[in-house]
């Protein structure tokens, strides 16, 4: 602390050297207390993100997600080994163009784990959509909007 009495040795230099020490003191336990607070707050926003991936059934943080490509069916624009910053999504939010998530269907429609990242090239009017890989020669099946987990938004190359 700085010693205000060794300025000019007057009353009013030892009232400083009080105010001073009291003031950081202050300080020091508000930045305390702001700490505290910030910690807890984000310790709630890490595990509110973590539970709306499970709760959605989407894995997830967020809403968020980070795919790895493990096939070249989207190059150029999707390289193979290239990392998808991906978002979750509702069928009603993708449109033609979009490039998308969507969960394989086995032969008898049940969802597999599998997941393809390919562009919608059209819809169908049963509300079904289209999908084909831009490195493609034909589109894939048609997808069911229960299928379509999350939208591409960024391409970490």
């Amino acid at each position: 602390m700085y010693d205000w009495t060794k300025k000019n040795g007057s009353h009013f230099g030892k009232v400083m050297s009080m105010i001073s020490d009291a003031l950081i003191r202050k300080i020091l336990q508000i930045s305390e207390v702001l700490i505290t607070v910030m910690a807890c707050f984000s310790v709630i926003i890490f595990l509110s993100g973590l539970t709306t991936g499970i709760a959605t059934g989407k894995p997830s943080f967020l809403g968020y997600r980070v795919m790895w490509v493990r096939t070249p069916s989207m190059e150029p624009a999707i390289m193979t080994g290239d990392f998808v910053l991906v978002k979750a999504v509702d069928y009603s939010d993708v449109s033609v163009g979009d490039v998308v998530v969507y969960r394989k269907a086995d032969s008898n429609g049940k969802l597999t784990r599998y997941r393809i990242i390919h562009r919608i090239i059209d819809t169908t009017e049963e509300g079904n959509f289209i999908f084909k890989g831009d490195n493609n020669e034909y589109p894939d099946q048609e997808v069911s909007p229960n299928q379509i987990e999350y939208m591409a938004i960024y391409v970490l190359g």
